[in-house]
């Protein structure tokens, strides 16, 4: 593990990801407007979004798909993994609730 501990506001997440989208727009010798054309998403709002980080999640996934990296949005929010057999069987043994009937 290590020590060096990040910890990041989303404001500052935001305004991140917005100046790599913007880096690799621009790797791609991409326009906004062709970005807008390629990912749906008005010119405007890639605009809004590289100057001040602000977008939808809709938006900023079809941007991402454009850009050819949507794929490491399903890097987040990973699923548990048992680390022992008490936890695999507590997480397995879980049943779905239901209703009961009269």
């Amino acid at each position: 593990m290590s020590d060096n501990i990040n910890i990041y506001m989303p404001a500052e997440v935001s305004r991140i990801l917005a100046d790599r989208a913007r880096k690799l727009r621009l790797q791609y010798r991409m326009r906004q407007v062709t970005l807008s054309e390629k990912s749906g998403v008005p010119a405007i709002s890639i605009r809004r979004f590289e100057s001040t980080g602000m977008i939808s999640l809709s938006s900023l996934l079809k941007i991402a798909g454009a850009l050819n990296c949507l794929d490491k949005f399903l890097e987040l929010f990973p699923p548990h993994e048992a680390g022992t057999m008490a936890e695999l069987e507590r997480v397995e043994g879980k049943k779905s609730r239901q209703r009961g009937t009269l």
